[in-house]
């Protein structure tokens, strides 16, 4: 009788399927807004004549690490500070950051919150995934805006990857910073983009100094910078932002997509395996109790 019950038992987790956990991606930030960078700041001789892999991972560059943002609009002691006026037009930046998987974000949306002026151009990994530089007419925009980028998880790679980034301001203000990140659903905000072709109306010059008195940052009204692109009303990164894992540095780090695990289908399984070898030992019990009877009556 007990050999009878442990084969039951036995053929019960045989039957058991071999279960893993399900796992899927969390929104996820790569590089966050106003994090550190390594730059170098350059006159427009030095722009036109960077090294041409610069924007790649092999690169390595003995740059400066400051925190972003970088330029005067929003804080107009920042760009004398990190050497970025005058004759130096031109800015290039770079940040890396590691990912334990790069499969997980494979159909993610991705995005960048940038303020830019002007004329950018973004890399990651070497391939551009945003440009807007029409020679100064209008490239330029007056606050932080939301781009959804085209998707760009083929990119990425498992372990360290580089952003980098190129501003070449010819006149007016300047100022640069952004955070890149991806979601698993896409956000529920107005996003924008550049136009293909410049508008070519009277476009006014962007102030060299905006005066806003003893706030610096903000009270100015986003009209009165003067850009002729539709992003005064983009929307700002805010306390309420969706994005709940932050990972961010200008050196290297670890920087995964979050786990979820789903429990529902193996307790299933497992509820299922369970009631076949309940069925197969009451079996057991039954034909025991037969051959039991059988015995007694000869």
């Amino acid at each position: 009788m007990k050999r009878k019950l442990m084969l039951g038992l036995l053929i019960s987790a045989l039957a058991l399927p071999l279960t893993l956990p399900i796992s899927a991606a969390e929104d996820t930030v790569m590089i966050e807004q106003e994090s550190e960078w390594s730059y170098t700041v350059t006159d427009n001789d030095g722009f036109d004549s960077m090294d041409p892999d610069w924007m790649t991972l092999d690169f390595d560059p003995d740059w400066q690490i400051r925190v972003a943002p970088f330029g005067d609009r929003l804080d107009h002691t920042q760009a004398e500070k990190y050497g970025w006026t005058g004759e130096n037009y031109g800015i290039f930046l770079r940040q890396t950051f590691k990912l334990r998987s790069a499969t997980v974000m494979k159909d993610m949306h991705f995005y960048l919150r940038i303020y830019y002026d002007n004329s950018v151009h973004v890399y990651l990994n070497g391939t551009e995934i945003f440009a807007h530089d029409d020679g100064g007419s209008g490239d330029w925009v007056d606050d932080y805006v939301l781009i959804e980028l085209d998707d760009v998880s083929s990119l990425l790679e498992k372990g360290a990857n580089v952003l980098a980034v190129s501003v070449h301001d010819n006149m007016g203000g300047r100022e640069f910073d952004l955070s890149f990140f991806a979601t698993v659903e896409p956000l529920d905000e107005e996003t924008v983009s550049p136009p293909d072709e410049p508008d070519q109306p009277d476009i006014p010059n962007k102030p060299d100094d905006p005066d806003t008195g003893d706030d610096p940052v903000g009270t100015m009204a986003p009209e009165d910078f003067g850009s002729s692109l539709p992003f005064t009303n983009a929307p700002v990164l805010t306390d309420d932002s969706p994005i709940v894992t932050v990972y961010v540095t200008a050196e290297p780090v670890e920087a995964a997509p979050a786990e979820k695990v789903s429990y529902t289908a193996p307790l299933a399984m497992v509820g299922g395996a369970l009631a076949i070898a309940a069925l197969m030992v009451i079996t057991a019990l039954l034909i025991s109790r037969r051959r039991g009877r059988s015995g007694g009556t000869q």
